[in-house]
């Protein structure tokens, strides 16, 4: 089946929070700082949850939500964690590599608010741009609270 514009930036969009969500379990795994660690591991799930909503849409309109890009992912993150060995500050690392992320998925949101979409969903995905606002300004603050320290 051939997939719409509409289900195609739906569909990147859950890959992208997916992604996250796996970045952050990742990061969290990562780093020894219990604060950071929580931090990414509330963000995964609200990634995760927002991933399941989006996922409902699609198949709503008859196709399936497709699954995320193994290999980019893995490639993402030893690449990730390459720089974070070689840093001074792995913390800041990951932060700059999540915030990144985060921008990506708003561009995916604004992608597909700009398809032809059912009231409700294009009512939730505002409100997921609001959020990812937040979860920016959090990060922002955190990697700012760490180039101060």
């Amino acid at each position: 089946m051939l997939l719409n514009q509409t289900q195609i930036a739906l569909n990147e969009l859950i890959v992208n929070l997916r992604e996250a969500a796996d970045h952050f379990t990742d990061a969290a795994s990562q780093l020894d700082d219990p604060q950071l660690q929580a931090l990414f591991t509330e963000l995964r799930d609200e990634h995760n949850a927002a991933a399941d909503i989006i996922s409902e849409t699609v198949r709503r309109t008859g196709a399936l939500p497709r699954a995320q890009y193994a290999d980019r992912e893995e490639v993402h993150q030893i690449i990730t964690h390459v720089k974070a060995a070689m840093s001074d500050d792995s913390r800041q690392v990951f932060l700059e590599d999540r915030i990144d992320h985060e921008q990506q998925i708003k561009h995916a949101i604004a992608e597909a608010l700009a398809m032809k979409l059912p009231a409700d969903t294009e009512q939730y995905l505002n409100s997921l741009l609001l959020q990812e606002d937040a979860i920016l300004s959090r990060l922002e603050e955190e990697l700012d609270n760490r180039v101060v320290s």
